[in-house]
């Protein structure tokens, strides 16, 4: 059953007239279709019956033939593009239908929608697509890899280069640029030094990499439409003691949660097996978010592991595991590496592992 008819299926089992999918990923995901509408109407629609549609500006309907969407209706910019979207709701009898929506969705075209039928119900997509898309096969989990080995390749090749006198934002501007030359695409890329590191999030400046520093990187790509998405961190220099016994905490909760995956576990088991240790070690506090995340397609998506996450693992999810501690005006460590729920336990998506103590550059 291809991937059209799978969420035909999961539509028509809970009495969901259709789906309204906007987003590269998602349109990428159901029908093969990576394209992008902007701002835009740019609507895949899929119907409970197996019946397939797409609104789309005209500089995409030639593409959108070709990958093999028989029923496309363009317009070009000044027409109303929203008069496709009624017709279409009259042709599929969609006035007070239950419609699922992407949820990646821009707001103002959700808004207009909700107009053209103001009496249908409209609900977020992912309920359904979301655990058909956490379900990934062997032909996903390789894409998977080779994006992973990519982005392993990047670091490797970046180490011996990593010195002091370089700022944060030029160090990311050479990841980045060593990932295109890889011919892959961007996601995102996070590098901090000294204080910063404790900052999860970390916007890279201009503050300059020097002797002492706890230097974090978390980066990824896109290849093959697949997500890539690695931590880790070096220490400039020789690390104080403290800068060991947290990397020590943390690549044991790294550890402990990966030993933690198997079918039946819940992302809350995962997540609690790994957090337990940095509590035991004295820095619950400094722990600040969820374990792990979703990866695919999308760079976030089913299932976290985190506490609220009650759902049983299945073969085929795959997630990040990367646990952190982030001593605030001093220095963070975060190590993450990619996963997927094997029959019995993990399979690892990257070919590296981390080191029993921090790398010192």
């Amino acid at each position: 059953m291809n991937r059209t008819a799978q969420i035909s299926a999961a539509l028509q089992a809970d009495n969901v007239d259709c789906v309204l999918l906007s987003s590269a990923p998602m349109m990428g995901y159901a029908h093969g279709f990576f394209e992008d509408g902007h701002e835009r109407l740019l609507l895949l629609a899929i119907r409970s019956n197996g019946d397939v549609a797409l609104i789309a500006p005209a500089l995409s309907a030639n593409q959108a033939r070709r990958h093999g969407i028989e029923d496309v209706r363009p317009w070009s910019d000044g027409e109303d593009c929203f008069g496709l979207f009624r017709k279409l709701a009259e042709d599929w009898e969609l006035r007070t239908a239950v419609i699922a929506i992407d949820p990646q969705m821009r707001a103002d075209i959700l808004l207009q929608l909700q107009h053209c039928v103001p009496s249908a119900m409209f609900q977020t997509a992912d309920r359904w697509i979301a655990p058909l898309m956490a379900k990934k096969d062997a032909n996903e989990i390789q894409r998977l890899k080779a994006a992973a080995k990519l982005v392993e390749e990047v670091y490797a090749d970046l180490l011996p280069t990593l010195a002091p006198g370089e700022t944060e934002r030029e160090l990311a501007g050479r990841i980045q640029a060593m990932v295109l030359a890889k011919g892959a695409g961007l996601n995102f890329c996070i590098t901090a030094t000294g204080a910063a590191s404790a900052e999860p999030h970390h916007l890279p400046d201009d503050t300059v990499i020097k002797n002492g520093d706890v230097v974090l990187m978390d980066f990824g790509c896109v290849l093959d439409h697949y997500q890539a998405d690695i931590t880790r961190v070096v220490s400039i220099g020789p690390a104080s003691p403290k800068v060991q016994e947290v990397y020590s905490a943390v690549r044991d909760a790294h550890n402990a949660s990966v030993n933690a995956i198997h079918p039946g576990a819940t992302g809350c088991e995962v997540d609690n097996a790994g957090r337990d240790i940095i509590v035991a070690r004295g820095f619950g506090p400094n722990f600040n978010h969820r374990t792990g995340h979703g990866i695919g397609i999308r760079g976030h998506e089913a299932p976290n592991m985190s506490s609220d996450n009650l759902a049983p693992l299945e073969p085929g999810n795959t997630f990040s595991i990367e646990p952190g501690v982030y001593l605030e005006g001093e220095f963070g460590i975060r190590l993450e590496n990619i996963y997927a729920c094997g029959e019995t336990e993990a399979i690892a998506i990257n070919e590296s592992q981390f080191e029993d103590k921090i790398l010192e550059l």
